[in-house]
């Protein structure tokens, strides 16, 4: 194996491991946990992700930062404050 090949999966471990100790005891739920929380459906979730009103790192973040396909964890509390601002903007 080529050294740059062993740094990219080293790189990749320690990218894991940082985010398993961010959610170990963690305030992130699953999608469904979430939905079911805030009231809106796991498709409404993902529009807002891909739309930018849930941001990466600050309302969700990748079970598996490393790919794309993994799943997604958000955060209640951060998330139900744009709920919240975005429901005081609609209904002044």
């Amino acid at each position: 194996m080529s050294t740059q090949y062993l740094r990219s999966i080293a790189n990749s471990l320690e990218s894991i491991s940082k985010s398993l100790k961010k959610l170990e005891g963690s305030k992130y739920v699953s999608q469904s946990k979430a939905a079911e929380y805030l009231g809106r459906s796991e498709r409404t979730l993902l529009s807002m992700r891909q739309n930018g009103t849930l941001k990466e790192g600050k309302h969700w973040v990748r079970k598996t930062p490393t790919k794309e396909t993994s799943h997604v964890l958000y955060d209640l509390a951060s998330c139900e404050e744009v709920l919240l601002r975005s429901q005081a903007t609609t209904n002044p």
